[in-house]
């Protein structure tokens, strides 16, 4: 790739550029993997559907315009074994200079949890998209530089629990899908229930939409709202 001039990179499936340039040859990135792109302008990178297990801690050092100028605008990295990275504690400063990155999508990466401080600097962030992994909770802080963040995806979590103080440092918040969570009624949601209710952000579904799961056979799904005023409510 040495002195191509790219500007939005796809290397989508193992066998979307061919055998011998695909996933099946990336499943771990290092400093050297795109030092051949060090004169291109890339503004989004694709690399979703891969194998993606090791992102090595200079990953974008071949692209210098990336790391100085900050040129990145979408980086996808759906459905990629993400999880085997931050469960092991390695990488987590990978977005660190990314400061305009404006969309970012970390769906359907068997995500358990996130670390401390990965989101940090991505101050120009509009659209997250966390769908379709394993997260039951979201530890306070997460979210704590995306003062940008307009559009939030957190469909297909299994969350049993959602604090509110999670989603507060997200002041520009306009749009949030709460859909196919796992909610548990719990009194201890009466506090998410009064912000999704007191919220301008246009929830997925609907604020009547938010339904928890009743922990005992047949666990029935009912409206947060109904068990909030039907079992808080003294």
């Amino acid at each position: 790739m040495a002195g191509a001039q790219i500007g939005h990179l796809k290397l989508q499936h193992s066998g979307a550029i061919g055998r011998g340039f695909g996933f099946n040859n990336l499943q771990g990135l290092s400093a050297g993997t795109f030092s051949g792109l060090s004169r291109s302008r890339v503004l989004s990178f694709d690399m979703s559907h891969g194998f993606l297990a090791k992102l090595g801690p200079l990953v974008f050092s071949g692209l210098p315009e990336l790391r100085t100028l900050h040129l990145l605008r979408v980086l996808d990295l759906s459905q990629n074994s993400l999880n085997i990275v931050w469960s092991a504690g390695g990488c987590v400063d990978v977005f660190h200079h990314l400061d305009r990155l404006t969309a970012l999508n970390l769906s359907r990466n068997n995500l358990q949890t996130l670390p401390e401080g990965l989101f940090q600097g991505l101050v120009s962030l509009q659209a997250l998209d966390l769908s379709g992994n394993l997260m039951a909770m979201l530890p306070d802080g997460l979210f704590w530089d995306l003062h940008s963040l307009q559009l939030l995806g957190l469909q297909g979590n299994p969350l049993v629990a959602l604090s509110p103080s999670v989603l507060q440092p997200l002041q520009a918040l306009a749009f949030l899908n709460l859909q196919e969570v796992s909610l548990i009624c719990h009194c201890s949601l009466w506090d998410l229930e009064a912000w999704l209710h007191s919220t301008n952000v246009t929830l997925s579904g609907g604020k009547e939409g938010i339904t928890c799961i009743v922990p005992t056979p047949p666990f029935p799904g009912i409206p947060l709202l109904f068990f909030i005023q039907s079992t808080c409510v003294q």
